[in-house]
């Protein structure tokens, strides 16, 4: 038996140990250490309202461009699974999200990165619209619940 295996079984008998006062606290660790998860219920009325506003606001191709890669990349590894939040499919039903994980302020580099993959496909200033306002509606709805909280 090799020292990771022993630290492997360690640790899962910490877990499985009865509360003492002493595991009391590496628990609380290890709980805390657990991300949030929250389910939103996508609402495609409101979507389609934040929509309306975006393309109020006549950007041009690229302008809308931006302002979906900004949006992917807050939300890339919020979303589960995170393969979901580079789509540029719709988003449908229920999303689950792990606010711990979204990217409030990405970098221009990161940003211009997933802007050049958008390159690739045939989006159009409406279907911009759409997934911009989707992935909006997702981080007004989180900024919500904590404000609530």
């Amino acid at each position: 038996m090799n020292t990771s295996d022993l630290d492997e079984k360690k640790s899962k008998i910490l877990i499985i140990k009865p509360a003492s006062s002493s595991n009391t606290n590496q628990k609380a660790n290890l709980i805390q250490k657990i991300p949030r998860i929250i389910e939103i219920t996508m609402n495609s009325k409101k979507i389609c309202q934040i929509a309306q506003s975006i393309s109020e606001e006549q950007n041009d191709l690229e302008e809308c461009k931006w302002k979906f890669a900004e949006k992917v990349v807050n939300l890339e590894y919020a979303v589960i699974p995170y393969k979901l939040s580079n789509k540029t499919e719709l988003f449908q039903g229920n999303l689950f999200i792990i606010p711990d994980q979204i990217q409030n302020q990405p970098t221009t580099k990161a940003i211009h990165k997933k802007m050049n993959e958008l390159d690739e496909k045939m989006l159009t200033p409406h279907l911009l619209h759409w997934f911009i306002a989707e992935r909006q509606f997702i981080l007004d709805k989180i900024r919500d619940l904590f404000k609530e909280n």
